[in-house]
């Protein structure tokens, strides 16, 4: 159908089948560049000493230890479920991240190396130097892995249940949510102590600065605060 205009000619609907006439698209670009289908609201990533304190402290003591390890090695959740008794050294105060778990169909199954391909070497603190002595000596525990559930590898389920289940009683589920969090907490609060993206990158075991930055970015508002300050004293004289 074809609509008349004020000067009588005809107005070509925006698909025309009239013959010899080229089907004419009536979405613009500027209406492409107007439009907004859908807003995608970021992940929260900022995560502070005190979130991830209230998180520990909601878990249950056997996770309290694997999100321990988890933090301190900056690992992804298969890596410390992958850990096994014979690539730690305390003596010598080093661990291997080698093995890891991964899930199929939430089956877990042991992989020769990290998701990278590179095996890395972890200093063992203190604390770390506690769980892992307690946990390799537990009679009850007669397979190689530091972390098990009836002399199996822990499920995938097992442990997103238990990570989300602490950050709905800490009251931080609005904000963060399954496992990865942690890796992120680590790498922040490294970089904040250290004030040093190498330090972030040298336990995170990124090849790559940018995926280190991207892991270790913060918000460091006191920074922010004493610069902002400083500038306006500067400028005030």
């Amino acid at each position: 159908m074809n609509l008349t205009s004020s000067r009588g000619g005809k107005i070509p609907t925006p698909f025309s089948t009239n013959t010899g006439t080229r089907p004419r698209n009536p979405v613009r670009r500027h209406h492409i560049k107007l439009g907004i289908i859908d807003e995608i609201t970021p992940r929260e990533r900022q995560i502070s000493a005190d979130e991830y304190k209230l998180f520990h402290q909601a878990l249950k003591p056997d996770f309290q230890d694997f999100v321990t390890l988890q933090f301190y090695c900056a690992g992804r959740v298969g890596e410390i479920a992958g850990l096994q008794k014979k690539n730690i050294d305390l003596d010598r105060k080093f661990l291997r991240i080698k093995e890891v778990i991964v899930w199929i169909g939430n089956k877990p199954q042991i992989k020769s190396v990290p998701k990278n391909g590179c095996e890395r070497a972890v200093f063992i603190n203190t604390t770390m130097a506690e769980i892992l002595e307690r946990r390799m000596n537990d009679p009850r525990n007669t397979t190689e892995f530091v972390f098990q559930r009836n002399g199996n590898p822990l499920r995938y389920n097992q442990i997103n249940e238990n990570y989300n289940r602490a950050w709905k009683a800490s009251g931080l589920a609005d904000k963060f949510s399954g496992t990865h969090q942690i890796r992120y907490a680590a790498a922040q609060m490294a970089r904040r102590v250290s004030g040093s993206l190498d330090a972030a990158k040298s336990i995170t075991g990124h090849a790559s600065s940018a995926m280190a930055a991207k892991y270790s970015n913060y918000v460091d508002l006191d920074l922010n605060r004493r610069t902002l300050e400083s500038l306006e004293e500067s400028m005030a004289s």
